[in-house]
């Protein structure tokens, strides 16, 4: 048993690592673009509704005061937003792999 065990946490890691990797790259590109052609800027805010909870969760929990209210529940909750959904991800694809077999 202890090696279906750790295949499960392999998979989970690998799954994990994967959605990481794709919102991180689209955050990236999507700024770049909204850096390069301006009317691209739609995209970062799409990112912004995506990230939403995290974005809020992080300001509400931070009690943050003034001008940092404005830009490091943004900044944490990006990063925070990608790792939540990337373990939500890879435990919900790991569940439907093990349903499969």
């Amino acid at each position: 048993m202890p090696s279906n065990t750790s295949e499960n946490r392999k998979l989970v890691l690998k799954y994990f690592g994967f959605a990481a990797a794709i919102q991180t790259s689209v955050c990236l590109l999507s700024g770049l673009a909204a850096w390069i052609l301006p009317s691209l800027g739609f995209l970062l805010v799409a990112g912004f509704y995506f990230y939403a909870p995290t974005i809020l969760l992080i300001s509400v929990l931070g009690s943050f005061s003034g001008e940092s209210a404005m830009i490091w529940p943004i900044l944490l909750g990006i990063p925070a937003g990608i790792l939540l959904y990337s373990l939500i991800f890879a435990l919900a694809l790991n569940r439907r792999r093990k349903r499969r077999i």
